[in-house]
C-alpha cells in the first residue's frame, strides 16, 4: 500500500464521518450550539476541572497519630528512638 492510497483511504473515511454527522444534524439528534456558547461549556468545565484539582492539593493528609485518633503506632516510637529528628 503506497502514501498515496493510505491517503484515500483516510479521505474515504472522513467523508463518512462526515455524511454520519450531517445526517445526525438533518434528523435532529444532536444539539447544535453556538460558538460562544461552546466555549462557555468547555471554560465552565476546566474551572470545575481546576477547582478539583486544587481542593485535592491542598487536602490535609494526616499523620500517623492522627489516623491513629493520638496514639503514635508501635513501628513509629521504634524509629524516633532508632533515628532520632526523622
Amino acid at each position: 500500500m503506497s502514501a498515496g492510497d493510505d491517503e484515500t483511504s483516510v479521505e474515504a473515511e472522513w467523508d463518512a464521518e462526515i455524511d454520519v454527522r450531517v445526517q445526525d444534524i438533518e434528523e435532529g439528534r444532536v444539539e447544535l450550539v453556538s460558538s460562544d456558547e461552546a466555549i462557555a461549556r468547555v471554560r465552565a468545565r476546566l474551572a470545575a476541572r481546576r477547582a478539583e484539582i486544587h481542593s485535592v492539593a491542598n487536602f490535609h493528609y494526616p499523620s500517623l497519630g492522627e489516623a491513629y485518633g493520638g496514639a503514635e503506632p508501635i513501628f513509629s516510637v521504634i524509629n524516633s528512638r532508632r533515628y532520632p529528628g526523622a
